[in-house]
């Protein structure tokens, strides 16, 4: 490199000294050792705050055994189903405005596994749980029975939670726990073609008893689940697909039922193309067509899509086949689709009508007296014609534009007027609003 590159290179001007080399790097070297000590600084930080947090957790909760476990000791990473029934106790000298808000009342039950009839099914130590009682099972063994009690700093806090569940901040948790059972599950490239149709089995029975108790953001997460274990069959053989095809199928119907519930539409649609893609199965499953084509139309009613609706439902009759209760359903639904798309014709109406439509499906009046009168107020005059009160149409004109000008005068001089007392009650000391 030329001394004049170099130079340009290190930024020093023809006159300056040539850099220290022996200067730069001790100054590297102090960066560096800045740099070394605030990153310590901070992962010192952060693992006091840590202890903190977790010393917090450990001394937030207390278990009460009513019976003793005789199974496999609960541990991090494991699979486990227990009932939950959780009640939260909040201070009567203080209640929050959510709870006022919600309606919710000291010892209410806001979480309940043995009304929906189906055990909590989860990975524990991922943090699904609050913290404390997530420490809590992580102390039982399988078949334990125990009380839980969970102060706010491992439970919702200070603020509390809005929804799933809705509990008021600063509130105490009750925990009834029955550990049923602790399992250790491999990954899913370990799970054998058997072991994961079992599972993906398990999860739609119990997204099936869920809805049946009209549990449907539960249902729904069981199903995805459920076909989480399905999907992950990348080739199949001959006999695998011929189980998966039909089991993959079922899923998709049931995720789109349960989508539908919770007014998601498109992700409805989707599940229901994903079906009917299925092309392989079709002759074996006439009546999950129908249904497929069905559900696909209600996804459609529900935007307001009714051209589409219609289509669907068309195909799902067709696909019927004489089925009586898919035709009944078909036929109900039908009847919806009629009565949302009169609805929505009326209601289209209506907004033309407040646009300056006749409403009667004509085009509006756009003449300039039709628009001095809605611009007036006056849209009841608009078939008053001049030959009806028995004057030319120059009188009538002339009637008109002596009413607009006599409206500005007024409101001129009521805004004048208005000028004058602020100012007046400003010369006075006067507050200007009350």
């Amino acid at each position: 490199m030329s001394e004049d590159m170099r130079r340009h290179h290190t930024g020093t001007g023809p006159n300056d000294p040539p850099p220290d080399e022996e200067e730069e790097a001790r100054i590297k070297a102090e960066k560096a050792a800045h740099n070394e000590r605030e990153l310590e600084e901070a992962k010192r930080i952060e693992r006091e705050q840590f202890e903190k947090r977790e010393a917090e957790i450990d001394a937030s909760w207390t278990k009460r055994v009513m019976s003793k476990g005789t199974g496999l000791p609960c541990f991090a990473g494991a699979v486990i189903r227990v009932h939950v029934t959780g009640r939260a106790k909040i201070d009567p000298s203080f209640v929050s405005q959510r709870a006022k808000e919600t309606g919710f009342k000291n010892n209410s039950v806001f979480e309940d596994s043995r009304e929906r009839k189906v055990p909590n099914l989860l990975l524990i130590g991922r943090g699904i749980m609050v913290p404390g009682l997530e420490k809590a099972v992580l102390a039982m063994n399988a078949g334990e029975h125990a009380e839980v009690i969970v102060k706010p700093e491992g439970g919702y806090g200070a603020a509390g939670s809005v929804s799933n569940p809705v509990v008021p901040g600063s509130a105490t948790l009750v925990f009834d726990v029955e550990l049923l059972t602790v399992d250790k599950e491999a990954e899913l490239w370990d799970l054998s073609f058997e072991k994961k149709m079992e599972l993906a089995d398990e999860r739609r029975q119990r997204g099936n008893t869920l809805v049946g108790g009209k549990y449907y953001l539960d249902a729904d997460a069981e199903y995805e689940q459920g076909m989480r274990y399905l999907v992950f069959n990348p080739h199949p053989t001959e006999e695998q697909a011929a189980v998966l095809g039909p089991a993959t199928f079922t899923l998709h119907l049931n995720l789109a039922a349960t989508k539908l519930r919770l007014s998601r539409e498109v992700d409805a649609i989707k599940h229901c193309q994903d079906a009917l893609k299925m092309t392989a199965h079709r002759a074996q499953h006439g009546a999950e067509i129908a249904k497929a084509h069905y559900r696909l139309g209600q996804a459609y009613t529900q935007l307001g899509k009714y051209a589409q609706a219609s289509q669907a439902l068309a195909k799902a009759e067709s696909a019927a086949d004489g089925d009586d209760a898919s035709l009944s359903a078909i036929r109900g639904e039908r009847e919806r689709l009629e009565k949302r798309k009169e609805k929505h014709a009326r209601d289209r109406k209506k907004m033309a009508a407040r646009m300056g439509s006749t409403g009667g499906g004509e085009e509006a009046d756009t003449s300039l007296r039709a628009r001095l009168y809605r611009g007036l107020g006056l849209e009841q005059l608009r078939h008053v014609s001049a030959k009806s009160l028995g004057l030319t149409e120059g009188w009538m004109w002339a009637g008109a534009l002596l009413a607009v000008s006599v409206s500005l005068g007024i409101a001129a001089f009521n805004a004048r007027r208005q000028v004058l007392d602020e100012k007046a009650a400003l010369q006075n000391g006067a507050p200007e609003h009350e």
